[in-house]
């Protein structure tokens, strides 16, 4: 933006952009995939539910699988290091 967004050139900043910064934010877009509805069943439809609800069950009764008693103190695992040296 030149003379407070008065005047704009689009795409500038892609141009003097890296190729890797590029590639990034390529590969944090979303992805869509467009369904043709004819191709969906209702036996696919219910099998996503019944998966979904068995999911749903499965951390209720679990949880989510971390284990948090488990957790280091990184300060206190740095003073360690730094006396050790």
């Amino acid at each position: 933006m030149l003379f407070g967004g008065l005047v704009t050139i689009p795409f500038w900043v892609y141009d003097h952009t890296p190729a890797a910064i590029i590639d990034v934010m390529l590969a944090d877009l979303p992805r869509v995939e467009y369904i043709d509805p004819d191709k969906i069943t209702k036996q696919d439809m219910e099998e996503a539910k019944r998966k979904s609800l068995e999911l749903q069950q499965h951390v209720k009764e679990h949880g989510l699988g971390a284990d948090l008693s488990k957790q280091i103190n990184t300060g206190a695992f740095l003073r360690s290091k730094m006396k050790g040296s």
